[in-house]
């Protein structure tokens, strides 16, 4: 499992509950630089092995955002599943990035190279006692 949280001046925003709180999230992040939190959990215990947490941060910086296209990404309906209110993987939110500083799988919600450093041990391992084994 995976879940994303975007933080700013270190107070969490998750998904917006509204409208006014999608244009309060974006407004805010507007020209500013902000955290992006992804944590992953893997139930590998299932197969006697050790459950593992993981988590990466990427600092994001959105270019300065004119009310106008707020207004316009809120119409498109995308900032309501998304912490932070944006999404960097859809057509319009990577448009706000000016820049980012650490993994853009981060910003997207899984970090999948943390992912594989903890996959890759039962893949190279022939000895991993698989389900189907």
């Amino acid at each position: 499992t995976a879940d994303t949280l975007v933080f700013l001046d270190q107070k969490p925003m998750g998904k917006p509950k509204d409208r006014d709180e999608a244009y309060f999230f974006l407004k805010t992040l507007s020209g500013r630089t902000h955290e992006v939190i992804t944590a992953f959990c893997l139930g590998l215990n299932l197969y006697d092995h050790p459950q593992t947490t993981r988590w990466a941060k990427t600092l994001v910086t959105f270019k300065k955002l004119s009310d106008e296209i707020i207004n316009q990404y809120i119409n498109s309906g995308s900032p309501f599943d998304k912490a932070g209110g944006y999404g960097y993987q859809d057509d319009f939110g990577k448009s706000f990035v000016e820049s980012i500083n650490g993994l853009e799988s981060t910003i997207i919600g899984l970090p999948i190279e943390l992912l594989l450093d903890e996959l890759t041990p039962f893949i190279k391992d022939p000895s991993y006692d698989s389900p189907s084994n």
